[in-house]
């Protein structure tokens, strides 16, 4: 049974082989934890009591956390990727922090990452320029969006979570990477977003089967017409959620973060028309997303300040090994 109101959501598809590693992290934790599962077949094995299973074929993403968040009666949710390792103690302090602070809507924090062929090594990830943003909408807006880190896995109150996922269901999205995009908007406009110095999740470095590389990022806004497209019915819902002009503002905060990427994209679409064969094949050579991730990050040093159930996690990993 469950010591704290909030419900921890682990959505996932066709990712049976996970399970097991997800049921011996959350051994004997005091929280609820629900996996609401979309694949066709059921999966029949065993699951610790503490957790619940929904078996949901057929759901789209949207439609899983909201099946979820009506079924269990939470004031917060968290969610959790299936093959990344939340912090228990992080997560209830997040939930402890929002229940003290009525104007703080959502808390995230930091993340290191591991390779998906575990190699018994840690990678630092991005670090956070801020510790707090709650202001107005508008403000959090800007701030959010001009330093745009992933908002996806936190915990947030259940009004933000809800709402966002509506909007999501109601977009009829052919991107999901506007996924977050509407989550991170939804949540600036209803109160702070609290961002912990200590570490919160432990995540997989995995390019597999990805919404990040199936789908082209935002920031091909101006070069594609299917993101376009989705922006467009995106605005329609998002302005009726908050006011008019509050999906464009945060587009351009969003695009003017990745500006860089905005050109090179708009340069390579130009050039695309206009350059030989043989030099387009030196502009789009495929590269190694793994191997050009890791070449930007720093290992970590397993101390002190990294000892929150990181043990038990390294333990999983090298007993469950790379997950097939």
């Amino acid at each position: 049974m469950s010591l704290y109101n909030f419900t921890l959501i682990i959505p996932t598809h066709n990712r049976h082989n996970y399970f097991n590693r997800i049921s011996e992290y959350f051994l004997d934790s005091k929280i609820q934890v629900v996996v609401c599962d979309s694949s066709a077949q059921k999966y029949n094995n065993f699951f610790e009591k503490n957790i619940n299973y929904l078996h949901l074929p057929g759901f789209q993403f949207s439609e899983k956390i909201l099946y979820t968040i009506n079924k269990y009666n939470s004031e917060f949710f968290a969610l959790c990727a299936d093959d990344d390792f939340i912090i228990l103690d992080s997560l209830i302090k997040g939930f402890n922090f929002l229940k003290k602070n009525k104007s703080f809507q959502t808390v995230l924090g930091k993340n290191i990452l591991f390779l998906k062929e575990f190699n018994g090594k840690f990678y630092s990830s991005q670090e956070l320029k801020h510790s707090e943003i709650n202001y107005t909408a508008e403000k959090n807006n800007r701030i959010f969006f001009s330093d745009y880190r992933q908002i996806l896995w936190g915990i947030y109150s259940k009004k933000v979570i809800e709402d966002s996922f509506k909007i999501i269901k109601d977009s009829n999205l052919h991107n999901d990477n506007f996924i977050e995009f509407i989550l991170g908007a939804v949540a600036c406009h209803n109160g702070g977003i609290k961002f912990f110095e200590s570490l919160w999740s432990i995540r997989e470095l995995s390019f597999d089967d990805h919404w990040g590389t199936r789908h082209k990022q935002i920031h091909n806004y101006y070069t594609s017409s299917k993101i376009r497209d989705d922006f467009r019915r995106v605005e329609n819902l998002l302005d009726k959620y908050t006011f008019k002009g509050y999906s464009k503002m945060t587009l351009k905060y969003y695009l003017n973060f990745s500006s860089i990427d905005v050109f090179i994209i708009y340069i390579k679409f130009i050039l695309k028309y206009i350059s030989p064969r043989c030099f387009l094949r030196l502009l789009y050579v495929k590269k190694n997303p793994t191997k050009d991730i890791l070449s930007s990050l720093n290992e970590v040093e397993i101390d002190k300040n990294y000892n929150q159930g990181i043990n038990k996690i390294h333990k999983i990993l090298t007993k469950f090994g790379e997950v097939n």
